[in-house]
This record gives C-alpha cells, sequence and structure tokens, in this order.
C-alpha cells in the first residue's frame, strides 16, 4: 500500500521543516504561537481521521470505480481495513508520534 510510504514521506519532510523553522526563531513569542498550534493541528487531525464519517468516506472511496478514486484510498488509509482496525491504527500512530513528540 502507498499509504506507508506516502505517511514516511511526509513524517520526514514535517520534522525537518519544523527542525529548520524552529533553528531561525529568535523570540520566545513566535516559538510558543509556533508549537501552540502544531500541537493543535495534531490534537484535531488524529480525532478526525478516526472517526467513523472518515471510515464512511474512505469506503465509499473503496467502492467507486476509476482511476483517481483508487489512487486517492492508496493514500488515505491501508487498504482493506475495516473501521476498527482503522481507528486502532491511528490510536497507535498517535500515541507513537506524541512519545515521540515529547521525548
Amino acid at each position: 500500500s502507498m499509504f506507508f510510504a506516502a505517511e514516511f514521506m511526509c513524517l520526514m519532510f514535517y520534522y525537518t521543516f519544523y527542525r529548520v523553522l524552529f533553528e531561525s526563531i529568535s523570540e520566545y513569542y513566535v516559538f510558543i504561537i509556533l508549537e501552540t498550534s502544531h500541537l493543535a493541528f495534531e490534537w484535531i487531525f488524529y480525532p478526525i481521521r478516526a472517526s467513523g464519517t472518515y471510515c464512511n468516506f474512505v469506503a465509499r472511496l473503496e467502492r467507486r470505480e476509476g482511476k483517481f478514486s483508487g489512487i486517492l484510498v492508496e493514500f488515505l488509509s491501508p487498504y482493506g481495513l475495516n473501521c476498527k482496525d482503522w481507528q486502532n491504527f491511528v490510536a497507535l500512530d498517535f500515541g507513537i508520534r506524541f512519545l515521540i513528540l515529547v521525548a
């Protein structure tokens, strides 16, 4: 599945970008604003991905025919997972990222 490759590439770009960004900050208030927005994005993004609405959206895309919807499904979730397995995967992924974030 392309999901794991896309997840890895985005993760590497994401942390590289933030590392460069944080190295160039010289004011504390800018750091606080950036870190707050970063945490808010992380804490809002994961519950949305773990919701039943997201699972239903990906399931509808899987049922649709067409090249674009097939490619989109490859990047949105690992193919063939049911909603409960997907929610467990997102919770585990969030836990690992949280540990990395605070470590």
